[in-house]
């Protein structure tokens, strides 16, 4: 989401999880997980369902503020 938002590319779910763990390492761990599904890996220990709605939210916010505050100069 943060790439797309920011310079308006569309990419895959695989590379939108590695820039996001490049971009917000604060986010790894959900990052990490949600790529391990993208992946078909198993996963050791996700996160409750409810934790899990937690992280994501907060990484959202995050990566929507960042893009944000980035800008898009086509769009300026």
């Amino acid at each position: 989401m943060h790439r797309t938002l920011a310079t308006d590319e569309i990419i895959g779910k695989e590379e939108a999880g590695r820039h996001a763990l490049d971009a917000f390492p604060q986010h790894a761990p959900i990052t990490e997980v949600a790529l391990a599904k993208v992946r078909g890996a198993r996963i050791p220990s996700a996160p409750s369902r409810q934790q899990w709605r937690g992280l994501t939210a907060s990484a959202m916010e995050d990566i929507i503020e960042d893009a944000l505050a980035l800008g898009n100069p086509r769009r300026n």
